[in-house]
């Protein structure tokens, strides 16, 4: 589900999209457990933001998804 919001999102980094991406990464780091099920279905191409695909990376590699 996650992931398809953020394909559904603008291509460009718009307000909506930068909100989209931290929300998303926010309620995986307040969420841990539920995160974990949707781990598998991101990467980082799915965040048009460096930092967000910083982010996202960390968690995989702390998670032992990545």
């Amino acid at each position: 589900m996650v992931h398809e919001l953020l394909k559904e999102g603008p291509s460009e980094l718009s307000p909506n999209q930068h909100h989209l991406e931290r929300t998303v990464l926010g309620t995986m780091l307040r969420w841990p457990q539920d995160a974990l099920e949707e781990l598998p279905n991101l990467s980082e191409g799915d965040f048009t933001s460096d930092l967000h695909r910083a982010i996202l990376e960390a968690i995989l590699h702390v998670s032992g998804a990545g």
